[in-house]
């Protein structure tokens, strides 16, 4: 079993927020991760889907979750964590 949940987002949100980094894709364990442009893109390394699927989002959008992700996962450790994406927005929701 492997995942890529961690809170430490500094270095994804660098990556994904600056240009300081000169490559433009980069992965963790299971995710991987380009920028595109004004967007980052993410995709699973190990898919097993004929046409793998691609989340697009903006590089806003992406520090958004990040910042999100920092603040009601990391910081409040919930028993559970759903992503949605509703109205062009990612949100995250947590249950504890």
């Amino acid at each position: 079993m492997t995942d890529d949940v961690s809170c430490y987002p500094l270095t994804y949100r660098e990556w994904g927020l600056t240009d300081k980094w000169k490559n433009d894709e980069t992965n963790g364990n299971i995710t991987a991760l380009e920028r595109s442009g004004n967007y980052i893109l993410l995709r699973d390394l190990f898919s097993e889907e004929d046409v793998p699927t691609v989340l697009k989002m903006t590089r806003q959008q992406f520090g958004q979750i990040l910042t999100d992700w920092e603040e009601k996962v990391c910081n409040k450790k919930p028993k559970e964590v759903v992503i949605k994406h509703e109205n062009d927005q990612f949100i995250i929701e947590t249950t504890e």
